[in-house]
């Protein structure tokens, strides 16, 4: 570059901008117009000039060509309506507003130049005139489409730079580790239905033409915590005290959750579950090129089916790695070289479809391959979501985000439309774009789907795969819309034959023995206890005959697709071939064609249950039965007879029908949640209502007229029965829900839960709608209800006004409790943003004198949230912080707030600054004060001088101090200056122990790897003057900077095995041991001795069982001990109530049956009656084995004592 230009985002927003302005210009002037800023196309390139007029000697005009000027050019951008965004000032800066606007204008102009863009033509005399042309993709083209191209110059031109970074990290080794991540890539930018419909070349898509985003969820329940909120969980005091379910649009998931590391791992451990054809891979292709066009770091794809029994890390090395550098044989220079981006927090793991690994338990095989170097990468995986709900405490470490469906009839819509157009890459005149017009399928599909009486087809076809199999078939087909998932594949199927018609014919008896054939081969793959999805050669052809032999069923298979060669399987020794349906979701719909009668699902044998069938209970067959179920060639008398057998099953294990919170057992449940789904397939059923009726009471409740009081269910049924609502038949569950919310006799807490299940699936239902609508308007009703009944309505109805009026009345209600109040200032930052009303009726809050300083505060941070970066907002929030009659409480939410959306004001960086400055703040709010200035202004000088400041001065309370490093460890990333203080403090011999621990742990924050931080905590472990709890300290941040560590170890052992120390640091030591180092017998052996020690106090017992569930996987001595303190009646409830939750956490599915044997005692009428507490944790403990354990192993081990 010619002179040091800003190359951040807002850099290329202004770019585009300034771009955009011109180009919006030259529509709209006349081309003979002889302005002082004239634009003019030739081509693919626009031509921008100016004139100017002058008088001359004898009283004419004269106007000449001389360029135009860069105020012109501002003015152009003002009058688009479009605004430059300026770099962050520094305080004593006197630069002009217009000043900062113009030398942003150059900036724009220089990377246009940098780009290749734009090139110059000399201008009269070069005073202050610009001639320039711009190449673009053509005149005819969009606006949208001119841009790109500056939008693929741009991310070219960062590529180019990274590349280099990445060259010189390995310049020895000469490996471009961002070349090769992006070609191995480009093997995964294909859509999942690209598969299907390979037949034509009009159903083949790029990511890019048929992508609508999806929105995501998150759901987060607040962890059980012994003890108080460490400085590093501090954030959680502002957060709401209840469940919360985030969500997320596209665009803000990959700039929050993937960018900004926003969430509990902080981005490290994301996992994206969702239905079969929900859009898992697609997502994850989005993520990955946007990781790789963003220069987040190194993207590595690996669908996990293709481990074939490897560990990951043998995968990467053996076979990605062989791949990506095309060689023979990787060299150890070459691993070395690999391995060390690892560890240099370079890459990101993409892995995608845990489902289909060929493990009984994927999720804890993948939690255990995430070990050594391969764990400092950040990790997205993507799962269904039933494999991922039967054993999620594998990855409990992982943020989970479930993929919502289209929104419906937006999305639906979008999607149709970007499917059915015409697609044409010759730039074309205007007159000819109009003439091609709009494709008729796509108004006629639409016209047809979004008739009333298509309720059940609209809901089927929010998932993105059925709404592309829909669109195929109506592309080519006369038929009219199907009702069912199976009458969906059917319709594609069928079409499907006709596509191929023309290379491989086939005749209709051909067809009905291939579909036969194909469903005998999916039934005995999905009946694998491994490799379902993965089917090897020689399992094939037993059902398909020879692959070679023209016209045999495996060779048409081939022929036409249905199966495809997907690779060698690694374990054979012959290298056998290994073949896969083009979508698992077509295997199930084979599978689902060859079940000839429904007890191939369910053949109960009562007394002896390992002679009967019991696929009800098998995961993988879920989908199967719905498909079955919505079969139309199924007899409804059969179909009504399987429905009948689900809701009346009888699992023979405990008496549970005497028992009022209970009533049935655990597999009866299991069953009939099963026939709940089943009825969103086969919604003629005579049991529907009733089904449906029973769901919503176990979830919710019911009045009991004899005690006058609305009885719940255990929180284990009721969970279910939730998880269970969504997957029931919509319009039958949302009429069931709007009826429970307008009951009177239903308590607020219920009342709650159930406007949020409605939520979850009423999206656009006018019903839903009504009912909300009447719930926030209901006086009686309270107030902390009323704002989660408004946020609810605003998720299925986006920018309902009459939930913003009443989140609006909720914050600014000072005789409220300030719960309530935050409540409703954060449902209104999920569902206000960029509402115009909402923003309105803030800012008038904020600008009232008579309001209290606890709600400005509220309307201003939440303003900052839905409007980013609103000035009044940060103007106000600045006001407050400076304001001396101010609490420090509101002052403390304030500053965190103003951390959170100033960035790059220089208002709320000067306010930040002052207050650093000012002697009279305490060291508290003097702390959290440069904590937000980093925030918002990254690598702020009198930011960090003043953290560096605190954490020196031993005239400061240690908690501040200790407060002071962690924060520098958060804002300091990669900036010298933070580096260099911290090496000091390290190496300061007057300085305390505990001041240097912390140093160094925040060294290891923003300069990873740092030696001088390793070797600082390892001269400390061995300080014979060292008090215990910072040698622990010292040891586990080793441990956690350098796994492995073997002083790490040793030092934790020592302390572990010290008589002299206090059973609370012993707990403890062995706790960080034990995560440091999982599975260390010492450590569990050590916290086996704690919890069985009678003597010792309940809240170290609690901190002891609480370790043992994160760091004892498995460990049987461990099991032994908790079910062991489960079963003590004279033991504080809280310390039980931990141990039951470790156990749940820890337990294989090979130790569920000794779980069962011996806690199936405690589940009796006595012991519900009398201790009640006890009964409730062991129910929820058998009942986690119940959804995980085969049903025949589940009887016996109920009935093993017998």
């Amino acid at each position: 570059m010619s002179r040091n230009i800003r190359g951040d985002e807002s850099a290329l927003e202004n770019v585009l901008s300034l771009v955009e302005a011109l180009v919006q210009l030259s529509q709209e002037q006349d081309c003979e117009s002889k302005l002082p800023l004239c634009v003019v196309w030739e081509a693919d390139k626009l031509r921008i000039t100016g004139y100017e007029t002058k008088n001359t000697r004898v009283n004419r005009s004269k106007t000449t060509e001389v360029g135009t000027k860069q105020e012109y050019l501002l003015n152009q951008i003002k009058d688009a309506g479009k605004s430059l965004k300026l770099p962050p000032q520094k305080a004593e800066s006197s630069v002009s507003q217009k000043e900062r606007e113009l030398q942003e204008v150059q900036t724009a102009l220089d990377w246009l130049k940098e780009l290749k863009v734009r090139e110059d033509e000399r201008a009269r005399k070069n005073q202050g005139y610009w001639k320039f042309t711009l190449t673009l993709k053509h005149q005819t083209a969009t606006i949208k489409d001119n841009l790109e191209v500056v939008k693929q110059k741009w991310k070219q031109h960062q590529k180019t730079n990274l590349k280099k970074t990445f060259q010189t990290q390995t310049a020895d080794k000469s490996f471009d580790w961002q070349e090769i991540c992006g070609i191995m890539l480009e093997k995964h930018k294909r859509l999942t239905t690209n598969q299907l419909l390979f037949a034509d070349d009009e159903m083949k898509f790029d990511l890019e033409d048929i992508h609508v985003p999806l929105a995501l969820v998150e759901r987060t329940k607040r962890e059980t915590i012994c003890g108080d909120i460490s400085p590093e969980q501090g954030s959680r005091f502002y957060e709401p005290s209840y469940e919360e379910k985030q969500r997320f649009e596209h665009e803000a998931f990959l700039g929050q959750v993937i960018r900004d590391s926003v969430g509990k791992t902080q981005g490290r451990r994301i996992a994206l579950i969702g239905e079969p054809g929900a859009g898992k891979t697609t997502q994850l292709q989005t993520i990955a090129f946007w990781i790789l066009d963003n220069n987040l770091g190194l993207p590595i794809w690996i669908s996990l089916a293709d481990l074939q029994g490897k560990s990951v890390e043998n995968y990467l090395l053996q076979d990605w790695l062989k791949n990506a550098l095309e060689v023979v044989r990787v060299t150890e220079e070459q691993e070395n070289a690999f391995a060390d981006l690892f560890k240099n927090n370079s890459v990101w793991l993409l892995l995608d479809a845990a489902d289909e690994m060929s493990s009984l338990q994927p999720l804890t095989e993948i939690s255990q391959q995430l070990t050594g170097w391969v764990k400092n990468a950040r990790v997205v995986l993507t799962c269904r979501v039933n494999v991922w709900e039967a054993n999620a405490n594998a990855l409990e470490n992982f943020e989970t985000y479930r993929l919502l469906n289209f929104e419906y009839p937006q999305q639906v819509q979008e999607f149709i439309e970007k499917w059915f157009q015409p697609r044409n890459l010759t730039p074309q005149p205007p007159l000819l774009i109009k003439e091609r017009g709009s494709n008729k399928g796509g108004e006629q599909l639409w016209s047809e789907l979004n008739q009333a009486e298509r309720q059940r087809i609209q809901d089927l076809v929010k998932n993105p795969l059925r709404l592309a199999l829909l669109c195929s078939t109506w592309q080519g087909s006369d038929k009219g819309l199907p009702e069912t998932k199976a009458g969906l594949y059917q319709q594609f199927v069928e079409e499907f034959y006709k596509w191929k018609e023309n290379r491989f014919p086939t005749n209709e008896q051909q067809q009905e023995e291939l579909n036969a054939a194909l469903g005998r081969l999916a039934k005995r793959a999905i009946d694998q206890e491994t490799s379902r999805f993965r089917l090897r050669h020689k399992f094939v052809r037993e059902e398909l005959g020879d692959a070679k032999q023209q016209n045999s069923l495996f060779w048409l298979a081939l022929k036409l697709g249905w199966l495809n060669e997907v690779g060698l399987a690694a374990e054979s020794a012959t290298k056998e071939k290994v073949y896969a349906f083009y979508h698992p979701t077509f295997e199930e719909y084979f599978a689902a064609l060859a079940v000839k009668d429904w007890h191939e699902f369910l053949n109960h044998v009562p007394d002896n249950p390992a002679l009967g069938v019991y696929r009800i209970f098998t995961p993988q067959w879920k989908e199967v039965i719905l498909l079955w179920l919505g079969r139309e060639d199924v007899e409804t008398e059969e179909k009504e007879e399987f429905i009948q057998a689900l809701v009346e099953f009888d699992d023979g294990c405990g008496e549970f029908s005497v028992i009022n919170k209970v009533r049935k057992g655990f597999y009866e449940f299991r069953a009939y949640f099963l026939a709940a789904a089943g009825i969103a397939e086969w919604k003629k059923s005579l049991k529907a209502d009733a089904i449906v009726a029973e769901i919503v009471k176990w979830g919710f409740g019911e009045f009991k007229v004899e005690q006058n009081e609305w009885v719940r269910f255990l929180e284990a049924i009721a969970e279910g029965a939730r998880t269970a609502l969504p997957q029931t038949n919509h319009i039958k569950a949302i009429a069931a829900l709007v009826e429970l919310i307008g009951n009177p006799q239903l308590d607020d807490d219920t009342q709650r839960q159930a406007a949020s299940s409605l939520g979850e699936i009423g999206s656009g239902n006018q019903e839903a709608i009504a009912a909300l609508v009447e719930l926030i308007s209901n006086p009686q009703v309270n107030d902390y209800t009323r704002s989660l009944g408004a946020s609810t309505l605003g998720e299925i109805d986006p920018g309902n006004s009459k939930a913003i009026a009443a989140l609006i009345e909720l914050m600014g209600n000072p005789q409220l409790d300030n719960s309530t109040r935050r409540q409703a200032a954060y449902s209104l930052g999920k569902i206000g943003s960029g509402n115009e009303e909402a923003i309105a009726a803030l800012i008038e809050l904020i600008d009232n004198p008579q309001l209290d300083n606890f709600t400005r505060w509220l309307a201003a941070s939440t303003l900052g949230r839905i409007d980013s970066g609103n000035e009044e907002a940060i103007a106000a929030l600045v006001e407050l912080i400076g304001n001396p009659q101010l609490d420090d409480y509101t002052r403390t939410l304030a500053l965190y707030s103003l951390g959170l959306i100033g960035f790059g004001n220089e208002e709320a960086i000067a306010a930040l600054v002052e207050l650093i400055g000012n002697p009279q703040v305490d060291d508290s709010t003097r702390r959290l004060a440069a904590s937000s200035l980093g925030e918002i202004d990254p690598g702020n000088e009198e930011a960090i001088a003043a953290l560096v400041e605190l954490i020196v001065n031993l005239q400061r309370d240690d908690y501040n101090r200790t407060l002071a490093a962690y924060s520098l460890g958060k804002i300091g990333s990669g900036n010298e200056e933070a580096i260099a203080a911290l090496v000091e403090l390290i190496g300061n011999p007057q300085l305390d122990d505990d001041t240097r621990w912390q140093a160094a742990s925040s060294l290891e924050e923003i300069d990873p790897g740092n030696e001088e931080a390793i070797a600082a905590l390892v001269k400390l472990i061995y300080n014979p003057q060292l008090d215990d709890y910072t040698r622990r300290q010292a040891a586990y941040s080793l441990g956690k900077i350098e796994p492995g560590n073997e002083e790490a170890i040793a030092a934790l052992v020592k302390l572990i095995d010290n008589p002299q120390l206090d059973d609370d640091t012993r707990c403890r030591a062995a706790s960080s041991l034990g995560k440091m180092d999982p599975g260390n017998q010492k450590a569990i052996d050590a916290l086996v001795e704690l919890i069985g020690n009678p003597q010792l106090y309940y809240f170290t017992r609690c901190r002891a069982a609480s370790s043992l569930g994160e760091i004892a996987s498995g460990n049987q001595k461990a099991i032994d001990a908790l079910v062991e303190l489960i079963a003590k009646p004279q033991l504080y409830y809280f310390t039980r109530s931990q141990a039951a939750e470790s156990l749940g956490k820890i337990m294989s599915e090979e130790q569920m049956p000794s779980v069962v044997t011996v806690l199936k005692d405690y589940l009796s009428p006595k012991t519900y009656k009398n201790h009640f507490k006890r009964f409730d944790k062991c129910y929820s403990l058998i009942w986690k084995c119940a959804q995980s354990m085969p049903y025949p192993a589940f009887h016996q081990a109920w009935h093993q004592q017998e």
